[in-house]
């Protein structure tokens, strides 16, 4: 059924329909043709098990044909629709055929196939209702105008044929005047429809802003004006009806050729013509006027223009204000440019300058090199003036030595061979005289123009520019260096002359070593033969030494014995007795400070063990500190005697005795006193606190290469053991002072807080409302925001004192994974970075699984903290490392590391201050809290700078117990 009426449709397009009867028609066949599919017995199967049957193919193919049919009907009646309705018609018809073809390939009802061809049945619907539908919704003014014209142009044939009929059949006047009174009729028709037609188009045009027109094609008279000519021309449009010129001439005198010169608006392309036009009260409004040629759907002849006029002023004012910004802008690019391209030539000079101090300071080393690699004279000399001329850019150049009162050419760069040998006298070479009676380099830019040379001498070899250098030796004149330039003249740098100085230098101090060298040889030889001499005799004399030696020794080796022993009893008892006054001595000064009470116990083990050197050492907070030092008997005070012993951390990593024999400044370079003194044998022994943490180390060191006896060990742990019971002692007191701090500072925060929070609340109240008051002006907006940033400040004091007041208690811990919190924190603070800096997160396989009491809040807050801290004084870009591992005490320690610029050494004792910091934004509680947090969880924290690269490393740790 939708095949025949499509294929019959083309006949009915010029044709009146009777939409009811059409429809009841169209749904009586097709209800009929659906109950004859059930009624009539027999209907023939449509698909198979596997494939479709005959009966599928041949209805489908037939309905194909039908629409092929319907194809050449449309085309051949294309006339009688719009273009793009007729493109759409026939997309449509073809996706049918395309989906009944796709129907006879499927093997069975859900094949891809078969989901093909309804797919293509909905493209060949959505087709569809855009020619019948959308598009005449979209584009109303084009439809209605061509149907206005249609039915102009059919009233005109009608007429046409009417007269000709009449002239042409006058005889037949019945049958003529029957088919007049039809043709009457569907005149009438047509002229109803098309009152019907404008009534619609009136209605769209007179509801619209824009200014719809319509004229003939050389606009000479307005065929059609909308309402809106009257509120946006300020003009009545009947004007426009009697004669079209008030039109042209309300246009601007500047734009009015334009517009008269380009009445179809084709030169302005698919945007149409912009311009101005005048009101009547003096006002000037931009006008974009899109025209549109409308022709004779048959003969293409043009029957008008359409046109739209919209009001841009507001738009042009807007582009108008975005050009003078883009002006603005791009004055200011070039002069940024300009000021780029001032400081980059400035920099390109200041980088060339450098390099050529550079290159000169590389050849200066390779010359010295050279001077000190002890070849023949000549040849090293040769290289030498190469290397000089080359480096200074002299395209020739020759070594002139003072012969007999005359200047002779021994050494020549880029000069003729036969030119070595030539002699000059002082008048021919006046300038190298003034060189040596001078004794610095000379330099001579115009060599044609000036006095101190021989012009004429320069104008014969074409020199053009100079340099002269003085060879002396111990106040001698030896000769002199000429740089030659030929091709032009040049003007000097301050870097080539202290070229010239330095290398006047080096070569001075060569021909010195090689003449003391020369002298060296000769004593040498002599030295050697003398030498030679004397051993002959030594040789004969020790052999008589040692046979008397081999009787001596057989008696000394047994009195040895018998006094070695007797020494060690002495010593024995001497250094027991000095113990037990050592011990009596601290006990009756107990009552003093511990600091003369380490120092006693420094003195005491110096003088017991005859050791030159004794240290006494704390380890806090990461670091090594010193409790007393002395040397050969003399409390050492100064601050280069503060830093710890070489050995304290091997004690301190071994948690035992250690002892080395050997040469300490080999074995510790560049550690303590060891870089000071030879000594050549070490003790150290471990302090162990009252719970057995290694909290410092005894340290000895001797002169002379020993092992240190297990008595003389036992006798340094009674002393170590004692240290450790004042510095546990020491450092609970500490503990409880800072407790009893804590606990007042947390009721003074809390109080503090209270009161400030009240005020900075009324702030903000005030604030918010200062704002609202004020509104967007910018005049004011800096004031606000520096108030606002204080508040917030303030607001972020209180928080940081109230964690700082506020004790950790063991009932708010929690077991955690302490892998997890680190990975967690590092991601945080990443996140929350203002700078880029990359994390890096490394954790040791012992710390995955571990599980510590604490609170995770609390210890996210250290980490976090600490990330921070590095990201600040790190350049962007910069990686930061978070590691994870356990150390030699078995804690559990964690260490953040930057690349920034590192500490300060005067500021690192304040770090963990209250109100310390040395930012401006800054409120110097960060790193309290850290210690705060760390040692309520029984941990440490220090910070070092490090060792190796630039930077600090921030280290926390905790007993894995905790």
């Amino acid at each position: 059924v939708e095949a025949s009426a499509i294929a019959s449709a083309p006949a009915f397009v010029d044709k009146r329909r009777n939409i009811g009867w059409t429809l009841g028609l169209w749904g009586t066949v097709t209800l009929g043709l659906l109950v004859s599919i059930f009624i009539v017995p027999g209907f023939p199967d449509c698909y198979r098990q596997g494939t479709v049957t005959s009966f599928k193919r041949i209805t489908e193919l037939s309905i194909s044909a039908l629409l092929m049919v319907g194809i050449v009907h449309i085309s051949l009646r294309r006339s009688s629709f719009n273009r793009y309705i007729y493109q759409l018609i026939i997309a449509s018809i073809a996706a049918t055929i395309a989906s009944e073809l796709t129907f006879t390939l499927y093997p069975n009802p859900t094949d891809t196939a078969d989901m093909i061809g309804h797919l293509l049945k909905i493209s060949s619907y959505v087709f569809l209702y855009r020619a019948v539908l959308a598009y005449n919704l979209e584009s109303p003014y084009t439809t209605l105008f061509q149907d206005l014209v249609r039915s102009r142009e059919g009233l005109r044939e009608a007429r046409d044929e009417l007269e000709d009929r009449v002239s042409e059949r006058t005889a037949d006047l019945a049958e003529a005047n029957t088919r007049l009174n039809r043709e009457i009729r569907e005149r009438r028709q047509a002229e109803r429809e098309l009152r019907s037609s404008e009534e619609r188009l009136r209605f769209i045009t007179e509801t619209i802003d824009d200014v719809f027109w319509m004229s003939t094609p050389n606009v000479s008279k307005m065929v059609y004006v909308s309402p809106g000519y009257d509120r946006l021309w300020g003009r009545p449009r009947e004007e426009l009806y009697e004669d079209a010129a008030p039109f042209l001439e309300a246009v601007h005198p500047e734009d009015r050729a334009h517009v008269a010169a380009n009445p179809d608006g084709r030169e302005a392309g698919a945007r149409g013509m912009t311009y101005r036009i005048v009101r009547p009260d003096g006002s000037i409004r931009w006008i974009e006027d899109r025209r549109f040629p409308v022709n004779h759907p048959k003969n293409n002849k043009p029957l008008g223009l359409v046109g739209i006029a919209s009001d841009i002023t507001e738009v042009v004012a807007l582009q108008d204000q975005i050009r003078r910004h883009s002006d603005e802008l791009e004055s200011q690019v070039a002069e940024r440019t300009r000021l780029l391209s001032e400081a980059n030539r400035k920099l390109l000079r200041d980088l060339e300058k450098r390099e050529r101090a550079e290159r000169l300071k590389t050849v200066l080393s390779e010359i010295n090199t050279v001077l000190l690699s002890g070849g023949e004279p000549d040849e090293v000399m040769e290289r030498v003036l190469k290397k000089a001329a080359e480096a200074l850019g002299a395209e020739t150049a020759a070594i002139a030595v003072r012969e007999n009162d005359r200047w002779v050419a021994r050494h020549l760069y880029g000069l003729p061979e036969e030119r070595r040998g030539v002699t000059y006298t002082d008048q021919d070479a006046p300038h190298a005289t003034t060189v040596l009676q001078h004794g610095k380099p000379l330099a001579i830019e115009d060599a044609f123009g000036d006095s101190r040379a021989n012009v004429g001498i320069m104008k014969v070899n074409e020199i053009r520019s100079m340099l002269i250098l003085p060879i002396t030796l111990r106040g001698g004149w030896l000769g002199v260096i000429y740089f030659n330039y030929h091709s032009h003249k040049v003007a000097f740098c301050g870097d080539q002359i202290g070229f010239l100085d330095n290398l006047g230098t080096a070569l001075s101090l060569s021909l010195e070593t090689s003449r003391v060298l020369k002298n060296l040889r000769t004593e040498l030889h002599e030295r050697a033969r003398v030498e030679r001499e004397l051993k002959w005799a030594q040789d004969k004399l020790a052999e008589l030494v040692r046979r008397q030696q081999i009787e001596l020794l057989d008696t000394k080796d047994s009195l040895a014995e018998e006094t070695g022993q007797r020494k060690l009893a002495e010593l024995a008892l001497t250094q027991r007795q000095q113990a037990l006054e050592a011990v009596y001595s601290m006990a009756t000064t107990f009552g003093s400070d511990l600091e003369n009470l380490f120092d006693q116990i420094a003195l005491s083990i110096g003088d017991i063990l005859e050791i030159p050197f004794v240290g006494i050492h704390e380890f806090r907070d990461g670091r090594v500190g010193t409790l007393s030092q002395v040397y050969q008997g003399t409390l050492l005070m100064e601050e280069a005697a503060k830093e710890g012993c070489a050995g304290c951390d091997i004690v301190r990593q071994v948690r035992g005795n250690y002892q080395y024999r050997g040469e300490l400044r080999c074995r510790f370079p560049g550690l303590g006193c060891c870089s000071i003194h030879d000594f050549h044998a070490f003790i150290g022994v471990p302090i162990l606190s009252t719970i057995g943490e290694v909290v410092g180390s005894i340290c000895a060191m001797g002169f002379e290469e020993r092992t240190f006896t297990e008595y003389e060990t036992h006798l340094i742990e009674i002393f170590a053991r004692y240290v450790g019971h004042e510095v546990s002692r020491r450092r609970l007191q500490e503990q409880l002072r800072q407790s009893q701090e804590m606990r007042l500072l947390g009721s003074l925060t809390s109080g503090v807080a209270h009161e400030v929070r009240n005020p900075l609340n009324a702030i903000m109240a005030i604030m918010e409302a200062l704002f609202q008051e004020i509104g967007e002006n910018p005049e004011y907006d800096p004031y606000l925001t520096h108030m606002k940033t204080q508040v917030n400040r303030l607001s972020t004091l209180m928080e940081e004192l109230l964690t700082l007041g506020r004790p950790i208690r063991r009932e708010q811990m929690r077991e955690v994974r302490f892998a997890e919190v680190i990975r967690d924190s590092a991601l945080a603070s990443e996140q929350a970075q203002e700078e880029y800096h990359p994390i890096r997160v490394s954790i040791a396989p012992d710390i995955e699984d571990l599980v510590l009491m604490a609170d995770r809040t609390k210890l996210e807050q250290v980490f976090v903290n600490l990330l921070h801290n590095a990201a600040q004084h790190s350049p962007v870009g910069a990686e930061i490392t978070i590691t994870a591992a356990s150390d030699v005490t078995g804690a559990a320690a964690v260490t953040v590391t930057d690349s920034g610029s590192g500490i300060p050494e005067e500021l690192l004792p304040r770090l963990f201050e209250p109100f310390y910091t040395t930012r401006k934004a800054g409120t110097g509680l960060g790193l309290s809290i850290v210690r705060h947090i760390v040692e309520s969880h029984g941990g440490g924290v220090s910070i070092q700078n490090n060792v190796e690269g630039a930077g600090a490393t921030a280290r926390v740790w905790f007993p894995q117990a905790a």
